[in-house]
């Protein structure tokens, strides 16, 4: 099983769909999180057929900003556990012994208001019995030189 994380700021544009679509075809992939969608769910469900994906969950995006996907082949055993603005939380295989958690994840853009999505990362971290990916954009540096333009 292959998966994709991928901050694509914006589905709106067409280029941008071709992308995902020529990305999954040559990746073969199974799971798809998309973060930055900054589109409604129309637009969410015409890609999902392009890429012949079979199942999704949304969590909308807020004015112009923000939005998650997750996309999935009916092929892969996969539960939504929860959703908020920040992630999307699967059990992929659940009650089986090939268990495991996948969360896609979309830190807070806005500095001031990081630590409300890292407290929400960990508190899905609080019970750590099964393999865990955790994959996404997390909107933090770790050193300055791997900033480019803007401020920090």
């Amino acid at each position: 099983m292959s998966c994709l994380a991928w901050n694509c700021r914006g589905l709106g544009n067409l280029r941008t769909g071709r992308e995902l679509v020529e990305l999954v075809r040559a990746k073969d992939l199974s799971v798809v999180f998309l973060a930055e969608t900054l589109t409604d769910e129309a637009r969410l469900e015409f890609i999902q057929n392009s890429i012949n994906f079979d199942h999704h969950w949304v969590v909308p995006k807020v004015g112009r900003s923000g939005g998650l996907v997750l996309y999935w082949r009916s092929t892969i055993n996969l539960t939504i556990e929860g959703s908020e603005k920040n992630f999307i939380d699967a059990v992929i295989d659940k009650g089986l012994e090939s268990e495991w958690r996948l969360t896609g994840f979309y830190g807070e853009p806005e500095t001031a208001r990081r630590f409300e999505a890292w407290d929400k990362l960990r508190r899905l971290n609080s019970n750590p019995e099964k393999p865990w990916l955790c994959c996404g954009n997390f909107n933090e540096i770790v050193r300055q030189d791997e900033k480019l333009g803007g401020a920090t």
